[in-house]
């Protein structure tokens, strides 16, 4: 067993090593390109050297694997989508990352946030609905505290049925299949909040719709790890 472990160490070496070698030099053609973007803008070499480091030091996520995506994260800061001067849009793409990470939209996207299925460049709004993110669930919108929710495990797809007509048809509730593909056969688990109103409120769209009377007294979403949660889903 010892001679099999060792054998073993010695082929995944190299392997790491190779990795590590493929991932430093997608960084370094993000980060280049990035400086290139800044440096067409009008920015001097230190200047866009300055603002890499600063994205680097106030998004403490955009380390390892995500750093490659720091040439899509610089094209939002410029085009618009994002306002360098505060402090709250970089807390919210430090946030993105983080779900980003563990996401199945990380397959569909390079590291300027170009589409594969699409060939198009995604803007910061877009990939948070890649995600499954609303913008006011990106910034820490607290819910209306007037009400209490319960939180219920939904173990499978039949935990569902008693909470169908209260919502409106969620893709997660169309099928067994579907359900396991949510929660990837029991790996991810789905919760729902249940309001102390959800019984009661009509299905009336209304002012910020979706995240009216109706739409918020139920919510579900799927837990990847501890606190991190993606595809968050209104009643609507």
């Amino acid at each position: 067993m010892e001679v099999v472990k060792q054998t073993i160490q010695v082929l995944v070496k190299p392997v790491k090593v190779n990795l590590k070698k493929i991932m430093d030099g997608v960084e370094q053609r993000s980060k280049h390109a990035a400086l290139g973007r800044l440096r067409s803008l009008g920015f001097s070499q230190d200047e866009s050297e300055a603002f890499i480091l600063d994205l680097y030091e106030k998004v403490p996520n955009l380390k390892g694997a995500l750093r490659k995506y720091v040439e899509g994260i610089v094209r939002w800061f410029t085009q618009g989508d994002l306002n360098p001067e505060l402090d709250k849009d970089y807390s919210k793409v430090n946030l993105l990352l983080r779900v980003l990470q563990n996401s199945p939209a990380i397959d569909a996207l390079d590291k300027n946030f170009v589409s594969f299925l699409t060939g198009d460049e995604c803007s910061y709004q877009e990939v948070l609905d890649m995600v499954g993110m609303t913008e006011g669930f990106a910034e820490g919108e607290v819910l209306n505290a007037d009400h209490l929710y319960d939180i219920v495990e939904i173990e499978s797809h039949e935990d569902l049925e008693p909470y169908n007509k209260y919502i409106a048809k969620w893709c997660v509730t169309s099928s067994e299949d579907v359900f396991d593909h949510y929660t990837q056969n029991g790996l991810y688990h789905f919760y729902i909040c249940l309001r102390d109103d959800y019984k009661t409120v009509p299905a009336v769209p209304q002012e910020n719709f979706p995240k009216d009377a109706y739409g918020l007294p139920l919510l579900g979403g799927t837990q990847l790890q501890r606190q991190i949660i993606f595809s968050p889903t209104m009643s609507w």
